[in-house]
């Protein structure tokens, strides 16, 4: 970027007058300070102030000066109650829940057994079941925990997962997921299936008040359960001195030092607590509205012989497998939601405002689904799961539970908090506070808003304070402005149904225009997958909804609603394609790519030496604008996680590991400089010399340490050279060298949706640009769109082409990766204490041993721009270090352990003393199955197409950890090399050679893949006819 600009303001100084060029250098200054302060007004103002998210590191922290002395009692113990009863115990003496119902009390940290259930038929005719908690009216209703609820649990309790494994619920939390449909508006999830998204959970109410009760008991001693019903406060001065509860009939007293209502939607405090306590509380702070909300959920047990007969893609796994959300825009109020909770159960909830006939029974469901406004849109699957359900409904023992939600309402406390009206030890929390529509599902993160909120204003607290603090004035101050988008944006979406009942003096069109932009938002948001992941993490909670007004988003609303049309990303210029064009497409969108750029870049290379011309399909706009300038370290965003590390967000959303090591083993650089002479000029311009150096192997499998045969850093001995550089920039300066060494190389903006077939061969592919479908013609198409291998899946069975269903071998070692990335200062290296120094390369690596049963690698190279990346994970490996506590641990707990050098542990030492200035970050990875298209068994016999072939993990996916990718797309680049230079130029006017019969059948020897030595793959990639090395 500074290139660009230093350019730029030498072209203006040179062209235009002295006032021009300050006129110009002004501008970029003003465009600078503006993006600066945009950064530091949302991480730093609108985050802390609307979001918990910087607060909720803080949960379970101790207090500097001792517990604050005296007794909470917490009236309620739902799940408010008991999130506000763990955060007060961590700092008061003592807490005291009261709550009502005996069997909260006494059972309610065992889940209810299925099994033991009593169904009961209605009058009305449907199966029905009696919850034991007869004051929770949606018992059997199931809950959604965003990535920022699930988070603050696991603060708040650090012993949850055991909890859940006890309680056999944890194969509900998993990495979020959202598969919703508002309206008949699509949008994708950004994260692919079973990625590194931020992990949530999805649970019954039942399930989630059992498990948040059991986690108190077990991990707060100074709690204490009452069983018994508050009737009133006990005021002193200003202040409350306790409550009176009604316990077996009688009236008893029980003394506070802070009491909190988290008695629920009843208001018990704003009604009639408080007034008779002698406290004035003015009506006008009650708003209420009513739409006239009524739901019902069938709740379903699915037996484990059914799971292989469920018809969802992806198989029986917990989650919201489907939502259908309803649109005030469409005038349809219905909603229809699909969730696998724990213990087999499936849930469906359906309802909406003012709807008078809910259904009770699968045909009545199937017809309600099918009159949904959106109903075109719904995936066939769910079509097939009513099947499954009439097919089995005798077996899964259905049953249906009625909602009629009461009038929406919010105690506007904040209001008079600050005058003193209020006791100064009191506050209300959960639905005390406010009721919302329980479709948005937005109840339980409300209440983790209170207790993160709470945990904030009492670490602010002196545990000796002289002087009783205003609490509700401090609390509602934090609080309100968090809570009030929640009540805002569901009433502004309530408020677009005709006989919703607004707020007193309130017309139901106050503030439509949200509701309008955000429905704008969602429908720019179907093809431009940037505002979707925005769309993505505000809809998860992890970003503040001012996100969705940045002014880019602002701007493209203004144009589609001025005149009609998606502005989309950048327009490129048409291409002219003559004939020997060939096309590259690009991944489809949601695809997570491993090597697939890497891959097609090279593919490209090399084409475009055969080739007219070539033109690259590319479906990220970052890529083909900024892909060839390698990002500054300091312009990096870094962000905290739900589970509480720090990341960063890549520019390339596209590919995963983004920020991991790339070992270039020798064969594979000596193929980069043939193909790019100008590489060197490349790798100095970005500024990556330091990272080529001499081939270095420190490597130990299991324990077996292997010796390098070269002597350290000798490079007349022999030793071949192998860089050590970050996926980001690995693809940057290949990327740039294209660019640079080939000017017939058009790359353009797209995503390739399918192949145009012609007799046996295809006539280019159709791309999809800012929602509109052209053409791209070609003589030559190759696939490189990575591991969602799109041409076996997809494109060439829609072309016509017939492909046997076992051409693909696959297995799944459930990899699962984390890489841990530090910027060493140039101050530091000198205590570096490693013995041969701050230098390059892949300095240590322990690679995992089957033969020992320990699966977990762990691996460290330094990197381009004094970057340290620490990669660790492996098969089936659950809980990956995010910190540095961890990271030794991990170490401490592999198998061979006590193989590792001294200097690693004092790398640890390092670490932890200089964490501060290395600004480390981490990175998550979840692996797909590996999987290999084997296209040579129908390349000879003519079953493909003429003129196609498939790279990259487009045909084979390796275990990244192995370090093959790159040199895979390298075998695939000199092999079609090799095979372009045997093509006789006019072949392509007249009858087309069989290409991947040509090019699968050198790559592969009876079903392995082939290693041949680079003079025979790689002949004159450019130019020589010699090469160096032998892979």
């Amino acid at each position: 970027m500074s290139t660009l600009s230093e350019w730029m303001l030498g072209l203006h100084m040179r062209s235009s007058s002295p006032t021009t060029a300050k006129a110009f250098v002004m501008a970029l200054s003003l465009a600078a300070i503006y993006k600066l302060a945009g950064h530091v007004l949302r991480e730093y103002i609108i985050i802390p102030k609307t979001t918990i998210l910087k607060d909720i590191d803080s949960l379970h922290t101790p207090r500097r000066d001792g517990k604050i002395p005296g007794r909470v009692v917490v009236c309620g113990g739902s799940i408010a109650g008991l999130l506000a009863a763990a955060v007060c115990a961590d700092h008061f003496e003592s807490v005291t829940i009261i709550e009502a119902e005996a069997w909260a009390n006494e059972r309610g940290t065992e889940l209810p057994k299925i099994e033991e259930r009593v169904h009961r038929a209605t009058p009305n005719g449907h199966q029905t079941v009696t919850a034991p908690r007869t004051r929770v009216m949606q018992y059997y209703f199931s809950n959604f925990f965003q990535p920022p609820v699930y988070t603050a649990f696991t603060r708040l309790f650090p012993q949850l997962t055991r909890i859940l494994d006890e309680l056999n619920l944890g194969h509900v939390v998993r990495s979020a997921k959202v598969r919703v449909c508002f309206g008949g508006l699509n949008l994708e999830d950004p994260y692919p299936e079973e990625s590194s998204a931020a992990n949530t959970a999805c649970l019954t109410r039942e399930a989630t008040e059992v498990l948040l009760r059991k986690a108190v008991k077990e991990s707060r001693p100074n709690v204490t359960f009452r069983t018994g019903t508050v009737s009133g406060f006990l005021r002193e001065g200003d202040s409350l001195k306790g409550v009176t509860a009604r316990v077996n009939g009688a009236e008893e007293p029980v003394e506070a030092s802070f009491v909190i209502d988290a008695a629920g939607p009843g208001q018990m405090s704003y009604s009639k607590w408080l007034r008779n306590a002698g406290v004035s509380v003015p009506s006008h702070i009650h708003q209420q509205y009513d739409a006239l909300l009524r739901y019902t959920a069938t709740v379903w047990t699915i037996p484990p012989h059914l799971h292989s007969k469920w018809p969802a893609p992806w198989g029986f796994k917990s989650g919201l497998i489907y939502t259908m959300s309803p649109d005030a825009e469409t005038g349809d109020p219905k909603a229809l939601g699909f969730c696998v909770a724990e213990n087999n159960q499936m849930h469906i909830m359906y309802g909406g405002a003012s709807i008078p006939n809910l259904p009770h029974s699968v045909s009545e469901l199937r017809a309600y689904a099918n009159d949904l406004h959106g109903v075109k849109s719904i995936p066939d699957w769910v079509w097939r799961l009513f099947d499954f359900m009439e097919e089995h409904e005798e077996e899964c023992k259905p049953f249906w539970a009625d909602s009629r939600i009461p009038p929406l309402s919010w105690v506007q406390w904040h209001k008079i908090a600050n005058d003193g009206a209020l006791p100064r030890n009191w506050i209300a929390v959960g639905d005390a506070t406010m009721t919302l529509n329980p479709l948005y599902g937005h109840g339980i993160y409300k209440a983790c808003v209170d207790a993160t909120t709470l945990n904030a204003v009492l670490h602010s607290i002196p545990a000796s304070s002289p002087k009783q603090p205003n609490l509700p004035a401090l609390f509602y101050k934090k609080a309100t402005p968090r809570i009030s988008s929640l009540w805002d944006g569901g009433r502004a979406n309530d408020y677009g149904w005709p006989n919703t009942i607004p707020i007193a003096g309130e017309e139901l069109s106050h503030n439509s225009w949200m509701r309008k932009y955000v429905r704008s938002c969602m429908i720019l948001a179907q093809n431009d997958p940037e505002l979707r992941s925005i769309w993505w993490h505000v809809a998860m909670l992890l970003s503040p909804g001012t996100d969705l007004f940045a002014p880019w988003i602002l701007f493209k609303v203004a144009r589609y609603h001025m005149i009609g049309c998606y502005p989309g990303p950048a327009n490129v210029k048409a291409h002219s394609v003559r004939f020997g064009s060939f096309v590259l497409p690009p991944p489809p969108a949601g695809t997570a790519n491993v090597h697939a750029h890497i891959a097609g870049l090279l593919a490209a290379a090399v084409c475009a030496d055969h080739f007219e011309s070539v033109v690259v399909v590319e479906a990220e706009t970052w890529a083909s604008e900024h892909g060839t300038a390698l990002p500054k370290i300091e312009g990096r965003i870094y962000r905290t996680t739900p589970s509480g590390y720090q990341t960063v967000t890549a520019p390339r959303t596209r590919v995963p590991q983004y920020y991991f090591g790339n070992l270039f083993q020798p064969p594979v650089f000596t193929a980069f400089n043939r193909l790019f002479p100008g590489l060197p000029q490349v790798i100095d311009t970005l500024n990556i010399g330091s990272a080529i150096v001499v081939a270095k192997l420190r490597m130990s499998y299991g324990g077996l340490d292997l010796k390098d045969p070269y002597t350290d850093e000798d490079a007349a001995s022999g030793a071949p050279i192998m860089p050590c550089l970050t996926r980001e920039a690995t693809e940057v300066f290949l990327r740039k060298a294209v660019k640079e060494s080939r000017p017939n190389v058009v790359f353009k903006t797209g995503t390739v949706s399918g192949f145009l077939a012609q007799e046996k061969s295809l006539k280019g592919v159709t791309v999809r640009e800012n929602g509109v479908e052209r053409q791209e013609q070609a003589d030559f198409v190759i696939d490189a769109t990575g591991p969602s291998q799109v041409s076996y899946s997809k494109w060439l069975r829609s072309a016509g082409f017939s492909l046997p269903s076992d051409l693909r071998v696959e297995y799944d070692p459930i990899l699962r990766y984390a890489a841990s990335v530090w910027t060493i200062p140039e101050h530091l290296h000198s205590k570096w204490p490693v013995p041969w120094g701050f230098k390059c390369g892949y300095i240590y690596t322990l690679s995992p041993d089957a033969g020992v049963g320990d699966p977990k690698a762990l691996g460290i190279a330094i990197a381009e721009n004094n970057q340290m990346v620490m990669t660790i994970g492996g098969p089936a490996v659950t809980d990956l270090p995010h910190s540095l506590p961890e990271l030794r641990a991990y170490a401490n707990g592999l198998y061979a352990a006590s193989t590792i050098p001294e200097w690693v542990w004092q790398l640890f030492d390092f670490m932890e003393e200089y964490e501060e200035e290395c600004k480390p970050f981490w990175a998550d990875y979840r692996v797909p199955p590996m999987s290999w298209v084997q296209w040579y068994k129908i390349a000879k016999i003519g079953a493909l197409p003429r003129n196609w072939i498939a790279v990259g993990d487009a045909n084979m996916i390796l275990n990244p950890f192995s370090a093959q990718g790159i040199y895979k797309a390298c075998i695939d680049a000199t092999t079609l090399n090799a095979v372009l230079h045997s093509v006789p130029a006019s072949s392509f006017t007249g009858k087309l050679p069989n290409i991947p019969g040509m090019v699968f059948g050198l790559v592969t020897t009876d079903g392995q893949p082939q290693v041949q030595s680079q003079e025979k793959i790689c002949p004159t990639t450019v130019g020589s006819a010699t090469t160096a090395g032998h892979a």
